[in-house]
């Protein structure tokens, strides 16, 4: 039985174009060209087989309604790349683009592992859906970098050992983002987990283990004085995360003080749960000029140094354990 013509295999395991058949050694034969000349080509779906693939560049995807998908595939970056291993939305706006099950590994050279929209460019109705990337060791490099981008759902992602696993950078903005699932993985990252500095309208975290992560967890700090972040973290995990010493919370949430009070940080903390922390100097929490905020149906969210609120903040808590 002959591929349906709508499928474009890149692996040398089925019967292609000749120049998509040209991994004879996965991992070692330069895929890169091979890889972009289909997303490039029209084609709506990218299936790759269970094998490494080489890459040399970034790959980009500047065009709407991509799925790359391939349980098993590792797209490989070993030398430095020009951006991400992977670019959606860097060259102009996107729209309905998923990956699927390919599992991306970069090196200390590399910026970003999957990076999602740019400063000019904008991306929308992005799905990742059991995508693993680790590797990327590099000074402030990420695991996925959150640019301009809206109606993101990172779904059961595994992203681990990466210099920060999340990243959202100042400019632009990020709407309706959720990042969930009940096998969804953060862990591990050499400084912040989640570095949040440009505005984030509507950031869900639901259903995330966080664990191993060597500084904060999920670190806040808007420069911008106009827009708002709106923070829901619900039914996560927190496991062994901060520094062996010192005293850096798990989750902290700031804004600037001469933002107006209704333009301050947004934070909602509900159904959450404790394991252990690094050391007992640790906060869970530390917010400070917050406003409408909320902690509530936590357990042992009050280990270490428990939940830090300024008298600039306005927070409501109950029932936490």
């Amino acid at each position: 039985m002959g591929i349906p013509s709508i499928y474009q295999y890149v692996s040398p395991l089925f019967s292609m174009p000749d120049a998509i058949s040209s991994n004879v050694t996965p991992g070692v034969t330069d895929m890169t060209s091979a890889i972009q000349s289909q997303v490039d080509s029209g084609s709506k779906l990218i299936v790759l087989a269970p094998v490494d693939y080489l890459i040399s560049d970034s790959i980009r995807i500047n065009r709407d309604d991509i799925t790359i998908s391939g349980a098993g595939a590792r797209i490989v970056s070993t030398t430095e790349l020009s951006g991400a291993l992977i670019e959606i939305g860097a060259g102009s706006d996107v729209e309905n683009i998923t990956v699927d099950g390919v599992s991306l590994v970069g090196n200390g050279n590399n910026s970003g592992g999957i990076k999602i929209g740019s400063f000019s460019n904008y991306a929308a109705f992005v799905h990742l859906n059991k995508v693993r990337i680790t590797g990327l060791t590099g000074n402030a490099s990420y695991g996925i970098g959150l640019y301009r981008c809206q109606e993101v759902d990172i779904e059961k992602c595994y992203v681990i050992g990466n210099f920060y696993n999340y990243y959202r950078p100042d400019g632009g903005s990020c709407t309706s983002t959720c990042i969930h699932g009940v096998s969804g993985y953060v862990g591990h990252a050499i400084d912040k987990c989640v570095y949040l500095v440009g505005i984030t309208s509507d950031l869900r975290f639901r259903n995330i283990v966080f664990e191993s992560n060597r500084k904060e967890v999920i670190y806040c700090n808007t420069t911008n004085t106009v827009g708002r972040n709106v923070l829901q973290i619900r039914d996560c995990y927190f496991e062994d995360n901060g520094p062996e010493e010192g005293s850096l919370p798990n989750i902290f949430v700031t804004s600037r003080p001469e933002v107006s009070i209704y333009n301050r940080q947004r934070v909602h903390i509900t159904d959450c749960f404790w394991g252990t922390i690094k050391n007992n100097a640790q906060a869970s929490v530390e917010l400070d000029y917050v406003f409408g905020s909320s902690i509530t149906n936590n357990t042992h969210i009050n280990i270490g140094l428990g939940v830090l609120i300024t008298e600039n903040s306005d927070v409501l808590q109950e029932n936490n354990k």
